[in-house]
């Protein structure tokens, strides 16, 4: 039971970390607030169309769906909502997503009302249309999805435990993507990778038989690449949109005036690059008090964490950001999309900041909520939403000031509709602490791997997330041996030992953590697991020599852990690859 609750754990985390897609959940039902259903009048209202703001107009609602703007007098018998001081804005549309869990909740939350996902399971996309098409209440956001990617064998996408359908030759690629739309995929998303250094990719021939199968079939093909020449290699094949921005070289004028021809568009995700690059932003993002109470605390870990993994090639975020001003400047369309959950983001919240980092690479601000309204509407062909005119969906927001102006009354969000139906927004819930902490000594290996806290050490490799690390334990007097081998297979490989129990720890009445190591030199990582765990662990690296050495770690310094509820850590080898062997002991919690 205990190997299982943390195979369970870590699998959450490795999947959220490099995107694995579950289930998504079965909404709750709600009652709207401040009106008796979905008809009513609102005026004086500053309104952003989608394309443009309109000073001081009304609107009116009737079954869920936009009847007129700028309507003077309100009609008899209709409740009439006064949005002085107030800006409407169309519900957001995150347009890069990847979705399970409650993530269609934590985004409607945050006033996005429509996610546009980069690879799901199957089994939810029919579900997910069927729901879409509704105008009754609803407490969740609705989903777009390119279902699964296209990938080949051993490429990015099969690492996370989840069998999916790879193409390895462009002679597959019609039928490929005939299984994509019959399994209910609204768009075709491929990876294109080549000499990325992690995985395989597939070739660029295949590249532009899955472009011209899926444009036969009148679907879109966006694509995942990582380096200019990638870009332009797609851009030659007729790819409609990248899902990320290139960073690892400025884009040249020759790409900027093809693209401009073919009508790319460009998600360039900023939110994630600035992770990656360990800025502060999501962080700060946690702390505004206009954020911070509308939280809940898997959505807190996700947005303190970082991908902790050191420099990242091709993630550079001064290029990212003076490539997004170029493409932009060239007329290019830029959409917001946040690639939440990934470390340093979260549903529905993060779309805020890329809306800024957007304003930041030279969007005004306008430009800015039209990348994540009309203009994403539009690139992905989706009629109903993005825009306030009539007969479209009443999907909007209410915000306190005007972010046509400044981008971040984006966050001063007074209501939330969808269908015309008032979402109440719902407010983070207090973390229950775990159980009393028996004894601060988390390993006595001198009587073996079970702890007087009820904790157990195991092994933990990447194995289940499809990688092939492997890891051995075995007791030496009072020390436990570990054996490592880390190899290539997943994006994050590792391979060590993890303690973890049936029920949680309260910590707080502990400052650190301590454990004397010694073994094969190099760097290491101690991952810490508490709360629901929706994100990337709060982990930290540090370096092993070949003599016994003692590391203490403040807790303070792992940002997102809920010292109440202390699931379990591990200490591992990875992600650098080759043979490891370690000895620990002495693993304990300090006052």
């Amino acid at each position: 039971m205990l190997e299982k609750t943390f195979f369970a754990t870590v699998s959450v985390i490795a999947i959220t970390m490099t995107l694995l897609l579950m289930l998504l959940p079965t909404p709750e039902k709600s009652t709207p607030t401040g009106s008796s259903g979905n008809d009513f009048f609102i005026e004086n209202i500053r309104l952003f169309d989608g394309e443009k703001i309109i000073e001081s107009t009304s609107l009116l609602i009737k079954n869920g769906l936009i009847v007129s703007i700028g309507e003077r007098a309100k009609p008899p018998a209709v409740i009439t909502v006064d949005g002085i001081g107030k800006t409407l804005l169309p519900g957001l549309i995150d347009a890069h997503t990847h979705n399970f869990g409650n993530s269609l909740v934590d985004a409607i939350n945050f006033g996005v009302t429509t996610q546009l996902d980069m690879f799901a399971n199957p089994i939810i996309l029919n579900n997910q249309k069927t729901r879409r098409e509704s105008t009754a209440k609803k407490t969740h956001a609705d989903l777009f999805s390119a279902g699964v990617l296209a990938t080949a064998p051993g490429g990015h996408g099969t690492q996370f435990g989840q069998a999916i359908e790879t193409i390895d030759h462009p002679d597959k690629a019609e039928q490929w993507v005939s299984n994509r739309i019959a399994e209910g995929s609204d768009f075709i998303k491929l990876v294109y990778m080549p000499n990325n250094g992690l995985f395989s990719s597939i070739d660029q021939a295949t590249a532009s038989a899955l472009i011209k199968a899926a444009h036969q079939n009148e679907l879109l093909a966006v694509a995942h690449v990582s380096t200019l020449q990638d870009a332009q290699n797609l851009l030659d094949e007729g790819v409609d949109g990248l899902v990320h921005i290139f960073a690892d070289k400025l884009v040249t004028d020759e790409f900027l005036q093809q693209a401009k021809q073919q009508k790319l568009f460009v998600i360039p995700t900023l939110s994630v690059i600035s992770s990656a690059n360990k800025f502060d932003t999501a962080r700060q993002l946690a702390a505004d008090s206009r954020v911070a109470p509308y939280l809940n605390a898997g959505q807190t870990q996700q947005l303190m964490s970082d991908f902790n993994l050191g420099s990242s090639s091709g993630f550079n975020f001064d290029i990212a950001v003076e490539n997004t001003r170029r493409l932009h400047n060239a007329g290019i369309t830029i959409l917001a999309g946040s690639d939440a959950p990934n470390p340093g983001t979260s549903h529905g919240v993060s779309l805020h900041q890329e809306l800024a980092l957007l304003v930041q690479s030279g969007l005004s601000p306008v430009e800015s909520l039209r990348a994540a309204s009309s203009a994403a509407a539009d690139a992905f062909r989706i009629k109903d939403r993005g825009r306030i005119q009539p007969g479209q969906r009443a999907d909007f927001i209410l915000v306190d000031g005007d972010p046509s102006s400044n981008i971040s009354d984006s966050l001063s969000i007074h209501s939330i509709y969808k269908n015309g139906f008032r979402v109440p927004r719902s407010t983070g819930a207090a973390v229950a602490s775990g159980d009393k902490v028996t004894t601060n000594l988390l390993s006595d290996f001198s009587k073996g791997l079970t702890n007087s806290n009820a904790m157990v050490w195991s092994k933990t490799e990447d194995s289940m997330s499809n990688g092939t690390s492997t890891a051995q334990l075995r007791l030496v007097n009072d020390s436990l041996k570990v054996s490592a081998q880390v190899n290539q297979g997943f994006m994050f490989p590792w391979a060590g030992a993890a303690v973890f129990g049936e029920n949680s720890l309260d910590l707080s009445d502990y400052k650190s953590l301590q454990f004397t190591i010694r073994g094969t030199a190099g760097s290491y990582r101690i991952m810490t697991f508490s709360g629901e765990q929706t994100g990337a662990p709060p982990a930290q690296t540090f370096e092993v020599k070949n003599e016994w050495q003692t590391i203490d770690f403040l807790l303070a310094d792992f940002p997102g852990l809920i010292k109440e509820r202390l699931n379990g850590l591990a200490i591992v080898a990875g992600p650098a690859q080759g043979e490891f062997e370690y000895y620990l002991k002495d693993v304990k919690l300090k006052r």
